[in-house]
């Protein structure tokens, strides 16, 4: 056992660093008997959704190591300036001009982040649907997640006939837009003619918890046809309970994790 320890000791110095690096003052320097080999920095996301891990990894590399190089984050962040490339690290996520922000859950081993979606509006009219459609439980097949592998948002059936219903009835109220069928085609509201001013589209908002994600009607329609002169919904339901918020509603708007 006497052996074991000791080896053990001798391979954690080579990671160890001294006190005064980190305090910077005249303090005396502590008396290494050598030089380590590998000094390392530890950092440990306390906000990864597995707090209980977390605190115990901070535990327990500060008892092995010097506790002054071992810290823990709760953001990271690769910026840019010209040609250089810098990689913050902090405890508080830094304040940005024109951002909101909501918090992203994670549920057990799954590998998604989950916003919290409380709500739907079209052209500025909150819709009447119970939030708990969007709510992840237990199960596999529900909750809401931001996914830019997906094409086009998908969004649980019992929700999305409610924002089809809307949007239908703020075009029709328009009386300049015929609805049609595309059968070649996997979506369920479209119409005869491209508008001149696209801004009579109506836009569609996402009511995230402490954010809302506006997608504008650039984006909440899709131009079909040859040449493209129509124009559908670019959100589907595929009669399940999960939302997805694809790329195409996410085009034009800066995420930041």
């Amino acid at each position: 056992m006497g052996d074991a320890a000791s080896k053990s000791n001798s391979f954690l110095k080579e990671f160890y660093i001294p006190n005064y690096i980190f305090l910077n003052t005249d303090a005396e320097h502590e008396t290494l008997s050598n030089l380590p080999e590998c000094p390392v920095i530890v950092f440990i996301n306390s906000k990864s959704g597995h707090d209980q891990l977390a605190g115990n990894m901070l535990l327990t590399y500060r008892s092995l190591l010097n506790e002054n190089q071992v810290t823990s984050f709760n953001f990271a962040r690769f910026t840019t300036v010209g040609s250089r490339g810098y990689f913050e690290i902090g405890t508080e996520r830094p304040a940005q001009q024109g951002f909101s922000h909501t918090g992203l859950q994670l549920f057990g081993n799954r590998n998604y982040y989950y916003p919290i979606l409380q709500g739907v509006s079209v052209a500025g009219r909150r819709l009447r649907i119970n939030p708990n459609v969007f709510k992840k439980t237990d199960g596999n097949n529900d909750g809401t997640i931001i996914d830019s592998g997906t094409p086009l948002t998908v969004i649980t059936a019992r929700a999305f006939n409610v924002l089809k219903q809307a949007i239908a009835e703020h075009l029709n109220s328009l009386g300049r837009y015929h609805q049609i069928s595309q059968h070649d085609l996997p979506l369920e509201l479209c119409y005869r003619s491209w508008p001149h001013n696209v801004h009579e589209l109506p836009t569609v908002t996402f009511h995230l918890f402490g954010a809302d994600m506006v997608i504008n009607p650039e984006n909440v329609f899709i131009r079909t046809g040859n040449p493209p002169d129509g124009f559908c919904l670019a959100m589907v339901s595929d009669g399940g309970r999960r939302t997805l918020l694809g790329a195409y509603q996410q085009s034009n708007i800066r995420f930041s994790y």
